[in-house]
């Protein structure tokens, strides 16, 4: 190859190199943006940003803490990225073991304990097709109203996962599909949402809050008010 050529395909790898820097800053601004309109719903709200993952809100909602941990997950094959949102509600939840359901999982559910649970259990009756239902005791499940308020949780198709522990809550939903044309020519997920409408994020919360009281019937503080 001669020089001129050679100098030719130097600048274009250059060109290229410039580009996917400024794609790549560009995409981290729109990721670490996602969040700021929610960040009012909550009582000291905190932002943590990392170096390229989506942020961390986590702050106080209806006197509860509360964490939200978007993440991407594109490891399905035949299946477009997703944009998750991970909603976790810290507190005693009243039962005794660890429940986690998931929606039609195929194995690539990184961020759910399922695969370590030791017991499959069926869905209770009128749960909605393609849940799969795991725990550590099955002597210690939720009761009816709880296993209801699950129930019709996994009725809405972006729900993903209800994790319900000792000491908390979480609920995984879909917040986002990836960009069809950008995945199949780059494989990248790119997402049209800049940045989480709040009110639909306070839909979500609402059902994250409404499980917790299912779970706790006779929480102490529900008796203190009939006395």
């Amino acid at each position: 190859m001669g020089i001129v050529p050679l100098a030719v395909a130097l600048l274009g790898l250059l060109a290229l190199a410039l580009v996917w820097r400024r794609d790549q800053a560009a995409a981290r601004r729109r990721r670490d943006g996602f969040l700021d309109d929610c960040r009012r719903l909550f009582e000291g709200g905190t932002l943590t940003r990392g170096a390229a993952a989506y942020p961390t809100l986590r702050g106080r909602h209806c006197g509860r803490m509360v964490t939200l941990l978007p993440f991407v997950e594109a490891l399905t094959p035949r299946k477009l990225p997703s944009l998750w949102l991970a909603m976790r509600l810290d507190g005693p939840t009243g039962t005794r073991g660890t429940l986690d359901v998931l929606m039609r999982p195929v194995g690539v559910e990184f961020y759910s304990p399922f695969t370590e649970l030791p017991h499959r259990i069926d869905p209770p009756p009128g749960w909605p097709e393609g849940a799969v239902v795991k725990c550590d005791d099955p002597d210690a499940l939720p009761d009816g109203p709880a296993l209801e308020a699950i129930g019709a949780l996994l009725r809405d198709p972006r729900l993903k996962e209800v994790l319900i522990t000792p000491g908390f809550l979480r609920l995984v939903w879909q917040a986002d599909e990836g960009d069809r044309g950008g995945y199949l020519l780059f494989r990248q997920a790119r997402f049209a949402a800049d940045r989480l409408d709040p009110g639909r994020l306070e839909g979500w919360l609402g059902r994250l809050h409404a499980l917790d009281e299912a779970l706790r019937p006779e929480a102490p503080e529900k008796l203190a008010l009939r006395a």
